[in-house]
């Protein structure tokens, strides 16, 4: 599927989304008056469904930008052992969609695509990196070496789920 197919369908899944949260979500009005004008803030219950399954749909789709590291892969938290010449990662906790059972998590084993400094690879999400931000990976030191030089140890990256 094409980048541009891709980013139509992200637009439009958005577009219903936002549309579904606005007549969904339980709204909440301040109203305020400073200098004879009128100013409403609406806040969106952050619990709603919706609103839930917005922002999964947004970390489970879509392009990236993080920083990149390296680490000795082991036993990950999707119940995988792994080393450190395998083409493989951590991805970051706030976008690992954890659950009750991390085993079962729906982003273990898919892959994603990162570019870096150096060049790109392709890897497979065995793992949860619990001190990465959003947008971060942490990388066995054979698939950071596809991206930069290990002496790095940090570097810009963008990705995408494949």
């Amino acid at each position: 599927m094409s980048t541009f197919s891709r980013l139509s369908i992200i637009l439009a899944t958005l577009f219903i989304a936002f549309a579904c949260i606005v007549s969904a979500a339980p709204i909440k009005a301040t109203p305020t008056t400073t200098n004879e004008s009128l100013t409403t803030t609406i806040l969106l219950d952050e619990a709603t469904p919706v609103v839930k399954a917005f922002k999964k749909a947004a970390a489970t789709s879509g392009s990236f930008t993080g920083e990149g590291t390296y680490y000795a892969p082991g036993l990950g938290s999707c119940g995988w052992t792994n080393s450190e010449s395998d083409m493989i990662a951590a991805l970051n906790h706030g976008q690992m969609a954890n659950g009750a059972n991390s085993n079962n998590n729906p982003n273990c084993g898919r892959s994603v695509s990162i570019q870096g400094p150096k060049g790109s690879v392709t890897v497979k999400i065995v793992d949860t990196c619990p001190g990465c931000s959003n947008g971060d990976i942490d990388l066995s030191p054979a698939a950071f070496a596809k991206i930069a030089d290990l002496s790095a140890g940090r570097v810009k990256i963008s990705w995408s789920w494949n």
